[in-house]
């Protein structure tokens, strides 16, 4: 099952030695991981930019009034689950 792996190894290894060798090897074999293509973005208008802006800033503000509500309510329960216990 794990023969795949050893053969893989072994040559990695091996091109490794190979590559200590001679430097000029490296810049052959060696690839890049990471490509060199430009990233596109769409492109938005001011309006739509400003839309985009307002409704996730409001989307923000109900998360964190339903984080706050959740958390009073929390420590309220626990408030009184401990008055009620002692």
């Amino acid at each position: 099952m794990g023969i795949g792996f050893v053969r893989d190894a072994l040559n990695n290894a091996k091109r490794n030695r190979d590559n200590l060798k001679n430097k000029s090897n490296f810049i052959k074999t060696h690839k890049p991981k990471v490509s060199n293509s430009q990233l596109e973005f769409k492109k938005a208008s001011k309006e739509e930019l400003d839309q985009f802006r307002s409704e996730f800033l409001s989307k923000q503000k109900k998360r964190r009034r339903k984080d706050i509500f959740l958390f009073v309510s929390i420590i309220v329960s626990l408030v009184a689950l401990i008055w009620m216990i002692s």
